[in-house]
Formats: structure tokens, sequence, C-alpha cells
């Protein structure tokens, strides 16, 4: 059954109502309730149904503007399970404030289960996975009057912002829960927009992903130009939008599911802290030769702290070995002599048996007494 999404009622400092709107007297639904302040974008209200949608009539006819939310409601219909129905504004067709970043040309702003709407952190799971964005949120915390009105808008590029409660409420609790602010004159054109040629909105670079995400064939040149930006979890978040694992990266993992990965990573830091941290000369960029597994493929390091140097008394004359410093005002004692296999590891030996061979067969180049010519003291 279609239902024609109820009325927002304005808030007692909205300068936006006119006449015929509804305004709210009664603030006690939202009074000491956590709410989230959304930005109110300038569209037509539109309710998405797993067998068809409408605009705010559910008797509404075609327009041109309505074409492409068709579209994607094509590929998303079948994930909305049946009775529930998702509302949000369709932004398609340029009213009387024009954008030209927009994520997509629909945002939902609620998900109604029945005669129930969704909690708002329900509601931004449920249309994250359909890939279908929620309008900006601009404050979110205890309902407070002095903090929302307090709250600037660019009134040129917004609209205004709506209010509701985080928790879920049904139909009839709407009035109550729910209340918008709108800028004074807000219609600033002389022909309605339904009447006037379709003039589409600016897509900004994050739309290529939400269209991947809501099932898209994806777009190769704009996928190229969204993901141009730093490394870090936001491009780690849109690389997951093109293999289609967006929906686990915010998906709550317990314990107890992770307990391989926990136990690999207790046995890395339980062998990291019986070696120790590795010694290497302190340079802008160090060039560190991978042993293990034999790969031999150098990589580079990230720059190490700055620390003085210290000779130690290893197998091999002069080897200066960079050693961190307990204090910067008192010079240490002499460090321990290192024991063999520490030495060995400075050569790049692995094995006991390669260290006792290699410690067994080395020599002291000075040259013995009685030797002839120079020569280093070589047992005949």
């Amino acid at each position: 059954m279609w239902t024609r999404y109820p009325r927002t009622p304005h808030l007692p400092w909205s300068p936006g109502a006119t006449t015929d709107d509804v305004r709210t007297g009664d603030l006690t639904g939202l009074t000491g309730q956590e709410v989230v302040v959304t930005e109110k974008l300038d569209g037509e209200n539109t309710t998405l149904y797993p067998d068809g949608l409408h605009a705010r009539s559910p008797d509404s006819g075609h327009h041109p503007s309505r074409a492409w939310v068709k579209g994607r409601h094509e590929r998303i219909a079948q994930a909305i399970p049946p009775g529930w129905r998702v509302c949000g504004e369709n932004l398609h067709a340029r009213h009387s404030i024009g954008y030209d970043a927009l994520a997509s040309w629909f945002y939902a702003f609620s998900v109604w289960a029945g005669e129930h709407c969704l909690d708002w952190d329900a509601t931004v799971r449920f249309t994250r996975r359909l890939g279908v964005p929620v309008p900006p949120v601009l404050w979110r915390g205890r309902f407070d009057v002095r903090t929302i009105r307090a709250l600037r808008l660019d009134l040129d590029r917004q609209e205004g912002y709506v209010v509701r409660t985080v928790a879920g409420f049904t139909r009839a609790e709407f009035p109550a829960r729910v209340a918008k602010w709108v800028r004074p004159s807000h219609v600033q054109t002389d022909t309605h927009w339904m009447t006037a040629p379709v003039v589409p909105n600016g897509r900004g670079p994050a739309a290529p992903l939400w269209d991947v995400r809501s099932g898209a064939p994806p777009d190769p040149p704009a996928l190229t130009a969204a993901l141009r930006q730093p490394l870090g979890l936001p491009l780690a978040r849109r690389v997951a939008d093109l293999v289609g694992r967006h929906t686990t990266v915010h998906r709550p993992y317990p314990d107890e599911q992770r307990r391989a990965g926990l136990v690999r990573l207790a046995g890395v830091a339980r062998v990291l802290r019986r070696i120790g941290p590795p010694s290497r000369p302190s340079t802008a960029r160090s060039m560190a030769l991978a042993t293990a597994g034999g790969s031999g493929t150098r990589t580079t390091l990230p720059p190490l702290p700055r620390t003085r140097r210290a000779r130690w008394p290893c197998s091999s004359p002069r080897s200066p070995m960079s050693v961190p410093q307990a204090s910067k005002i008192r010079r240490p004692r002499r460090p321990r002599r290192p024991s063999m296999a520490i030495r060995a590891k400075s050569f790049g030996l692995v094995g006991r048996r390669a260290v006792v061979i290699r410690a067994s067969n080395w020599r002291s180049p000075r040259p013995r007494v009685g030797d002839s010519g120079g020569t280093t003291g070589r047992r005949t």
C-alpha cells in the first residue's frame, strides 16, 4: 500500500513558514531527546517501494525530472523489503537553489517499516547498503533550542535544516518528532520548476562511487578522477566501493570473529619485543635489504630518529653500528661485547651452524711476528 509522506511542521522560529504551512507550537516531543539536524535539500519529495515509486502524492504522473530516479529505483528495488519504503529528495532538476557538487541526485532522509520510522543510525546503514546517501548532518546532540538557533547557514546555497529524533517513532508521533526551518522567501523564481525546462543540478566527484554502490556500471574516467586524493581511510573506503566491499567497511566485527588476526598480531608483538628494534644508520631515507624468504627486494624506509654513533667491538674491524644513547647529558658506559649470534647477524648469517663455522675460520688481520713480507698469520 502506497502512503503519502506526512507534512513536516515548521519550528516556531522558522521565517519561511507561509499561511498554509503547519507550524509546531509544542516542542515536548523533542525536549530531552537526542536529535540530529540535517540540511534541508531543495528537491521533490519522493518515496520508493519494492514495486514502484511516487512523488509527494501517490497519484503523481510522469515528469522528465523523474526519469533518472526511476532508473535508480530499478537497480535498488529488489533490496527494499516488502512493506518498507524509502523517503527522500529527488534533486535531478534545479528548483530555487542550484547545486554543483551533489553526491547523488537522490538523497534518503527516512526509512519506514510499515508505520514505524527507523532510527537515524539504522536509516544510514540501510541506505548505505542501497547505494543512496543521506543529507549532510549539521549537528547532533541533546535537543537544545539555543544551540540549534545558533546554527549559521549559507542562505544562498542552503534552503534550511530539519530536526528529528535519533530514536525511531511511529507515524502518529511524526508531528512531535520532526520539524524544519526554512529560509525566508525560499521560492525566488518567477516560473515553477515543473513548467520550466529541466536544468540538471551538478554532481560532485563522489557521485560515480555512489553509482557503483547502487549497482550501476563503473565509469572509468569519472572513477579515476574520484580516486585522486592522498592515501588514507577515505581513499580506502572509495576503493572498497569499486570492489563491492563498501558495506564491510562500516560493519562492526565482534572480537571473537577476529581471533585469528589477533593471535597473529600478538605473535608478531612477542617476537619484536624479544628481538628488539633493528639498528640502522640515521639517514634521511634508508635503503633496507629484505632478506626474509630470500626475496632480496629493496624498499625505501621512513627517516629514523637521529642517534649518536658508537663503535662496537664486532668480528669485523671498524664496523660502526648506531645505538641510541640512554641520556643526552651523560655519556653511557662502553656497551657490553655482543654475543656471537648478534655478531653473526651483522654479517647476514642465519643458523647456528653457519655462525660457528664463520667464527672458527676468522683470523686477525694483523701480521704475526716472524712472518716475512707482511703476510697474515696463517698456520702452515
